[in-house]
């Protein structure tokens, strides 16, 4: 119904006011857009977290068998920006530096900050404190609740290649690396190599809350909670103006029209929105997805009308196999001349059907197969010919071959022209050759009648039978889906020529 005949009142204003206005329903799509991307960047943050926290991503990393790449690292965001992110989404998805990792660091760092003091009592301690803490970070495995038990693999391998040992031994390679003695030469390039392939490793390790349920802590409910008011209002409302515009639609009739947006007050499975945000970019047409809807159709009418066009053309041969398993086609069949014979139009077809191939064959087919039927006819006549005594015996009186070509020649002649014109009187109204006709088909039954006491019926239906099979095997094996995609692309065309 046109919204000019919904009746006027208040709530009806109001109604067409928000939900009849484009622009209001366009700037609730892009509120759904940002919507699903925050619920894209939630799913997938812990996951890249380490993206979000350092801003790089390593590019061109291969390991095949002995040959490895440790690839490159391109910086995409600048560190301003990954505290902003991380300083303030952390948080919400209860994640905290891990204790462990945390304080290994931090006493790599007062390391630092004694570098050329390696003698001292102090730097002593300091260096034993980090074998301690090596070897409770190897046997406890601190990385496992984040998920990053990868990362401690990678700093063992880093560590033994570093520094050999004959055991091939991370915690001896610490050991080593941890000692005056090892950092005394070349002090600045080993803290250097610590600090750029392992603190990486330790630095994005995290520990992740548990609430009382003993699930990981999650607050982007409280992130999501203000869209979701929004989509409900947006969709009873919206619903509410759909069943006011149509009488005859109820409310809940009208909500199941948008089903979709359903999608967007569960809570769970927030990545289906992507349903119901594309349904409503292509309806504020802000995208256009006309093409995609018709490449759609057409992939499903394709598959339906190759199963449709099978199942139907081998129903049709199945039925006629069954027909001629029971008999009931040849009965009909022998019965036919027994039975009276209903007439539609009180016209003879079968003199039709003939009169039209004569009229063919005397107007198109008889004078472009004249010639080389002629020559053929004049070929088989003398080479029967030839196989006679007779003839051999004329063929030595003297230019009787030349003159047996030109009677063979004329016989043929006038052959083409008694047929032409006994074809020609069959054109004609002829009463007598109906009735000849009609005779002939009486016989023709008659003779078919024959077959129910003869030992050719049962030959007969097991050959038609088998033909029927191998119809069945090739004509599925050789429809193709090519074939109804063409069909299509044909109709496409003729639409677009129509419109």
């Amino acid at each position: 119904m046109n919204p000019n005949l919904v009746k006027k009142t208040p709530v009806n204003f109001l109604l067409k006011l928000w939900f009849g206005n484009l622009w209001i329903s366009r700037t609730v799509a892009i509120i759904a857009s940002v919507n699903l991307l925050l619920v894209v960047f939630d799913l997938s943050y812990v996951s890249w977290r380490d993206f979000w926290f350092l801003g790089k991503v390593r590019v061109l990393a291969i390991q095949l068998g002995w040959f490895k790449n440790e690839g490159i690292n391109l910086k995409i965001l600048p560190e301003s920006l990954t505290k902003i992110i991380t300083q303030n989404y952390d948080p919400i998805k209860g994640i905290e530096p891990h204790r462990e990792t945390e304080a290994y660091l931090k006493t790599v760092s007062q390391l630092e900050a004694n570098l050329y003091q390696l003698d001292s009592p102090y730097v002593a301690k300091i260096l034993e404190r980090l074998r301690q803490e090596t070897v409770e970070m190897i046997q406890t495995n601190p990385f496992q609740l984040a998920n990053k038990s990868g990362n401690l693999e990678r700093i063992k391998n880093l560590m033994r290649k570093k520094v050999p040992n004959p055991n091939n031994s991370a915690q001896q390679s610490f050991r080593i690396f941890w000692t005056p003695d090892y950092l005394r030469e070349d002090t600045v390039s080993k803290i250097n190599f610590f600090n750029s392939r392992i603190k990486p490793l330790m630095v994005t390790n995290f520990f992740r809350r548990i609430d009382e349920n003993g699930n990981f802590t999650d607050y982007f409910n409280l992130i999501d909670f203000p869209f979701f008011v929004l989509f409900l209002v947006d969709f009873l409302g919206r619903t509410l103006y759909t069943s006011r515009l149509n009488p005859g639609v109820k409310w809940r009739v009208a909500m199941l029209w948008r089903w979709y947006d359903i999608l967007f007050l569960i809570p769970y499975f927030r990545i289906l929105r992507v349903i119901p945000v594309t349904v409503r970019l292509n309806e504020t047409k802000l995208i256009n997805l006309e093409l995609v809807q018709r490449e759609i159709i057409h992939g499903l009418v394709s598959a339906i009308a190759i199963e449709m066009t099978e199942v139907i053309i081998l129903r049709v041969i199945n039925r006629l196999e069954e027909s001629i398993e029971e008999g009931s086609v040849f009965e009909k069949l022998l019965q036919s001349s027994s039975k009276e014979y209903i007439d539609l139009n009180g016209r003879d077809e079968m003199k039709e059907i003939l009169t039209l191939i004569l009229q063919f064959t005397l107007g198109t087919v008889l004078p472009k197969v004249r010639p080389d039927l002629q020559i053929l006819l004049e070929y088989t006549i003398q080479k029967s010919l030839q196989n006679t005594s007779l003839y051999k015996q004329l063929q030595l009186l003297p230019g009787f071959e030349r003159l047996g070509k030109k009677v063979v020649a004329e016989i043929i002649d006038n052959l083409f022209v008694l047929v032409s014109a006994n074809l020609k009187n069959m054109l004609k109204e002829d009463l007598l050759f109906e009735t000849y006709l009609k005779n002939v088909q009486v016989s023709l039954f008659k003779s078919i009648a024959t077959l129910e006491s003869d030992q050719t019926l049962p030959q007969l239906k097991h050959w038609i039978k088998v033909l029927l099979q191998e119809i069945k095997i090739n004509y599925t094996n050789s429809l193709k889906d090519q074939e109804i995609k063409q069909f299509l692309v044909e109709r496409n065309a003729i639409v677009n020529q129509d419109n």
